[in-house]
């Protein structure tokens, strides 16, 4: 399968995939500090910023991935060699 035109070479379904994975484990973590009243779940203040926690470590795990990517060669230096 061919990537998006912004993701470059990387298959689109990994993208889906990757944003799958955060987005439950994002709502187990919201979950654990829940409550249930007359069928129907609440969120806790805990739960929230337990979630906000976890999204700001997968962004910073990100931006490390980000800096261990080689640095991109502009086409005229690239063909120049």
């Amino acid at each position: 399968m061919i990537g998006h035109a912004a993701f470059g070479d990387v298959p689109v379904p990994l993208y889906q995939a990757t944003g799958v994975i955060t987005y439950q484990i994002l709502f187990v973590v919201l979950e654990r500090h829940s409550t249930v009243a007359q069928g129907t779940a609440f969120c806790l203040d805990e739960g929230y910023r337990n979630a906000h926690f976890v999204l700001a470590a997968l962004v910073g795990v990100g931006m490390m991935l980000a800096l261990a990517l080689p640095s991109i060669e502009r086409p005229d230096e690239a063909l120049s060699g």
